[in-house]
């Protein structure tokens, strides 16, 4: 365990500021009336006193306190990697930064038994756990040096494939890397449909586009007997695919959609066709590779929710991606527009802010402005900064300064309308030092 630097959010202060002496010592177990005394520190986290009545020893009445927070930490609300890193702090006693072998024992011990006991599942032997203990030890420790730290056991718990399934299966939860696997395999299934389909394979590094008849790729996605997604769902689909009068659709187009199609199909576990907010948490996740905090699944939820069910259908994630014409006013697809979101959103935060749509801005007038004299030059980018002010202050519903891809979305309409504006101020700057 490390030292109480980290304060609130430090396991081993938590346990010392706030249990009784009882727990301080080697012994860490609490009779069941004394536990609940306590209990009100955990009124914030979602697990009832009826569910963790079950981590209590049927003879003694007592209860084990590394059961219970190694069972809080993994079912509480928060970020995985935080709570797995609580679990690690936890069980390292000495605060060397590593577990050894004997601290491995009693985490395995505690998580199983705790686990098993809210399960209802059969208790482990000791002699199971020593066996299990030993088994991991020899799996994590890269390293070989009879401790691990805290990457090598975040790499354990997140690849391997029993603690993958039993999260899916007992906690309604998964890792990315767990969907990014189911990601993948739903994704070489579509893929084949679209090859059939045009003839050709889609490659990745080539950037030259392949196209597929729009009926012909409709008959390969519908006679697909291990396909997921309703018909009515892939009509929907295909229309915003489609976006030209040759009825053809663009292996651009398609593999990005496919992608944001499979990494839904990926993150809905039950596969009852709908995502909720728990849900919503890892297809963000998936999609972007940065774990989202509570408040922007809330925010995303309601910009995709179109029906305010509380959930999201397939049809309205892909909607949520697709972009605004800017004569018609429908929706449509625009891979370039979401290639460009993602892009210049350099921290991952999933949204714009005016200094990354500035330099949007300026990589867009980047090649006609480039023979610009000095002085000329900064005139240049004060019209820049006043252009993405402007298109900030329009575009910017909620008042937060930055923007989100919901309200980056109609990006293009508002940049055409001042394009012509910077066109003519690059003209007369160029044209003035002739």
């Amino acid at each position: 365990m490390r030292s109480n630097t980290r304060g609130n959010h430090c396991t081993q202060g938590f346990l010392r500021r706030k249990l009784p002496c009882q727990v301080q010592s080697r012994l860490h177990t609490l009779r069941r009336s004394t536990f609940s005394a306590y209990f009100k520190i955990f009124s914030a986290v979602n697990v009832r006193w009826e569910d963790l009545g079950r981590l209590l020893e049927d003879k003694e009445e007592n209860i084990d306190v590394f059961e219970v927070f190694a069972v809080l930490f993994t079912f509480c609300d928060g970020v995985f990697d935080d709570k797995l890193k609580e679990v690690f702090i936890l069980f390292d006693f000495d605060g060397s930064g590593e577990i050894d072998f004997s601290e491995m024992y009693l985490a395995l011990q505690s998580t199983l038994m705790g686990f098993c006991k809210l399960l209802v599942f059969p208790l482990p032997s000791t002699e199971q756990v020593k066996a299990l203990a030993k088994r991991a030890m020899k799996v994590i420790d890269a390293d070989e040096n009879d401790t691990i730290d805290f990457r090598e056991f975040s790499d354990w718990v997140t690849s391997d494939k029993e603690i993958q399934e039993f999260l899916v299966a007992h906690m309604d939860y998964q890792t990315r890397e767990h969907a990014f696997s189911l990601y993948q395999k739903h994704l070489h299934k579509y893929l084949s449909c679209f090859n059939t389909a045009s003839g050709h394979c889609i490659n990745y590094e080539e950037e030259e586009e392949i196209f597929a008849d729009k009926d012909k790729l409709r008959d390969e996605l519908l006679a697909r007997k291990d396909s997921v997604i309703p018909d009515t769902e892939i009509e929907e689909i295909l229309s915003l695919m489609s976006t030209n009068s040759a009825n053809s659709i663009s292996s651009n187009t398609y593999l990005y959609i496919t992608k944001a199609m499979c990494s839904y199909l990926a993150t809905d576990l039950n596969g009852d066709h709908v995502i909720v907010p728990s849900e919503l948490n890892t297809l963000l996740w998936l999609t972007e590779g940065i774990e989202p905090t509570k408040e922007r699944v809330a925010r995303e939820l309601a910009a995709m929710d179109i029906n305010s069910d509380g959930s999201i259908s397939m049809v309205e994630w892909i909607k949520y991606l697709s972009s605004i014409d800017p004569v018609s006013g429908a929706s449509y697809f625009d891979h370039e527009l979401k290639v460009k979101f993602d892009y210049y959103d350099a921290d991952n935060s999933g949204s714009i802010s005016k200094y990354e749509l500035l330099n949007m801005l300026r990589d867009t007038f980047k090649e006609s402005s480039k023979e610009l004299e000095a002085g000329m030059k900064e005139i240049f980018d004060k019209c820049l900064n006043d252009m993405a002010n402007e298109i900030l202050k329009v575009l910017d519903k909620d008042g937060s300064e930055v923007l989100e891809w919901p309200e980056f979305k109609n990006y293009m309409i508002e940049f055409t309308k001042k394009q012509n504006e910077i066109v003519e101020v690059i003209r007369k700057a160029k044209a003035s030092s002739y």
